[in-house]
């Protein structure tokens, strides 16, 4: 994915989100049911770090670290050295809160807005809740075009069944059980490739800012998100 932008609803906040500054949450949730699959429990870090504000968000920046990770790597130095003893990944990205500290935005992909929810979550820095997109209302986008896939639940060993072809919104009966939604979208008088999640998230191969994504987002949740 090019960009990823999670959404979701804030029930409630801890005030050092407001005092502007920076903070790192202690006693960090384990990765491992996350999708990294670690064969040790490091003491993963989640650093946060005040940027600006604008008069409609606080911009923040987090430096999310994962779990020990024992695979050997080289080092090079003054020559080569293999490093056995883990290491941690670390990932950076940016998210956002609006001023009335309702609302967080998340300029990350799945694999690590999730975690990071469920670390501050944990420490109760930050509670939040989903925002559902409702897909039956998609030709109701004044710049939708068109649909061309879907993945949605399924029962038994296959978990997820997946649908593609251009003007697919059509033929669908039921949406509930939609759980993403492929379509093509007029922005800035160009044609472009969203990947809509059903819990808020938007995401794209297209090459789009995180200012363009918000935009997006704003513009697409007047017509789908669910009150």
């Amino acid at each position: 994915m090019t960009g990823s932008l999670t959404v979701v609803r804030i029930e409630n906040v801890k005030d050092i989100f407001k005092k502007k500054t920076g903070f790192s949450v202690k006693k960090d949730f384990s990765l491992e049911n996350y999708e990294f699959q670690l064969n040790k429990l490091g003491e993963p870090l989640t650093e946060i770090f005040y940027c600006d504000s604008t008069p409609e968000y606080h911009i923040y920046l987090s430096k999310l670290s994962t779990n020990t990770i024992e695979r050997p790597i080289y080092i090079y130095k003054d020559g080569i050295e293999e490093y056995t003893l883990g290491y941690q990944e670390i990932k950076e990205f940016k998210f956002l809160i609006d001023t009335d500290f309702t609302t967080l935005y998340i300029f990350a992909p799945k694999r690590i807005a999730r975690p990071f929810q469920a670390r501050l979550d944990k420490e109760d820095y930050l509670r939040c809740s989903k925002i559902i997109f409702d897909f039956s209302r998609l030709q109701e986008l004044s710049n939708f075009i068109t649909g061309y896939g879907t993945w949605e639940d399924s029962d038994g060993v296959i978990t997820k069944t997946g649908k593609f072809g251009h003007g697919i919104e059509t033929t669908i009966e039921n949406f509930s059980m939609i759980t993403a939604f492929y379509i093509d979208y007029s922005y800035k008088n160009k044609r472009v490739q969203l990947i809509l999640n059903v819990e808020g998230r938007i995401s794209t191969t297209n090459e789009l800012t995180e200012d363009d994504l918000l935009y997006l987002y704003n513009e697409i949740k007047d017509t789908l998100v669910k009150k």
